[in-house]
């Protein structure tokens, strides 16, 4: 999935100016009547559902805006430049690329979250006037023009994060690609390797609200290591899709190394369980660390105090707890399981995404959190 591109983007320059003078039969001298040049279109970002990825720039480096027409004889005003519409998928965040070393590594132009919201992002440069502005009592036949301006240029990054209702969140193997196939009617590659999900997959969760079907979309979120957060496997490209989810479904589950191990006792296997959601847990917090923890103070973290508030609720999102493959344990086990998160006021909610067993309360948990 192409999630993020980068661009240079330049609008239209504006049309020059005319120099022209009126010659008619029986007007010899009719005076200046140049027009004036057409502006330059813009180059214009709108949010569209009809887009899903950022596919549709694939291999694309530049793009410009049509420029403006020239003016023409008897004060004919050149043609507006056409505007450079760019499509893009909701979810889609606009950074500035800095260009000089005095501004911010990024700054956030845009966020696009709407159908049809629309941005500006290179205003058309004006037309330059012709003669016939130039015309005075003192200058009756002027013979300058002026020429039309520069459109706007940047260098910019297109950056997709994913909308979605519920995100799954684990380690590689821990069946949320299975689940998602048992919840919705997406059909995401799965297998028993790790790193099978290599891009996000969304899925649409139908439940019925009085008497009413609504629908809730879930994102397969690949599966998370150690060190994501320092971009460890494609630990920022996973990490960014979870900052727009509005909540999460945290997917635990035991190795069959674990299970098989009979040196460890079910204390010890629940303690395993405990330390993976910790560890999930400390992956979302330490991907924001590097924004500032305070109000920006200066022109950097000023720049990032968007970024910041959204990565900042990560940890805050509505969350459910699940720990799934129970087809393979043991009740004693799953019991001890139960008992290390109850330690600390949390529950889990043990389910099978193979076998189906608990998937049905599981899904009425997942609607209860939205």
């Amino acid at each position: 999935m192409i999630d993020l591109v980068s661009l240079t983007i330049k609008a239209g320059r504006g049309g020059d100016g005319s120099v022209s003078f009126r010659r008619e039969k029986y007007v010899p001298k009719g005076g200046p009547d140049g027009g004036h040049g057409g502006d330059g279109g813009s180059v214009i970002l709108v949010g569209s559902k009809s887009h899903n990825t950022l596919q549709h720039f694939s291999g694309v480096r530049e793009i410009t805006a049509q420029s403006g027409g020239q003016g023409g004889a008897r004060q004919k005003t050149g043609a507006k430049g056409e505007d450079k519409i760019l499509t893009v998928p909701l979810g889609t965040v606009v950074w500035l690329t800095a260009e000089f070393k005095s501004l911010p590594e990024r700054l956030k132009l845009a966020e696009i979250s709407k159908e049809g919201q629309r941005v500006a992002l290179c205003r058309g440069g004006a037309g330059g006037r012709g003669n016939i502005a130039f015309k005075s009592s003192t200058n009756t036949t002027p013979r300058t023009a002026e020429r039309g301006m520069s459109g706007e240029q940047k260098t910019i990054t297109l950056e997709l994060k994913l909308l979605a209702d519920v995100g799954l969140v684990g380690l590689p193997n821990a069946g949320k690609s299975t689940l998602l196939t048992k919840i919705t009617r997406a059909n995401p590659k799965t297998a028993d390797y790790p790193f099978t999900t290599l891009e996000p997959n969304l899925g649409i969760l139908t439940f019925d609200k009085n008497q009413t079907a609504k629908d809730l979309v879930v994102a397969d979120i690949p599966g998370l290591i150690e060190g994501a957060h320092q971009g460890k496997g494609l630990g920022h490209d996973f990490l960014r899709h979870i900052e727009n989810s509005r909540a999460l479904v945290f997917v635990l589950f035991l190795d069959e190394n674990v299970l098989s191990d009979t040196n460890l006792t079910d204390e010890q296997k629940a303690e395993l369980v405990w330390r993976q959601y910790q560890q999930l847990q400390t992956e979302l917090k330490e991907y924001q660390k590097d924004l500032p923890a305070a109000q920006p103070t200066g022109e950097k973290e000023r720049a990032g105090q968007a970024e910041w508030a959204g990565k900042v609720e990560m940890l805050k999102k509505p969350a459910l707890i699940a720990l799934n493959k129970i087809d393979l344990y043991s009740p004693e086990l799953i019991s001890a399981v139960e008992r290390r998160f109850k330690k600390t006021n949390q529950k889990i909610l043990p389910f099978s995404g193979f076998t189906g067993e608990n998937l049905s309360k599981l899904v009425q948990k997942i609607v209860e959190l939205i």
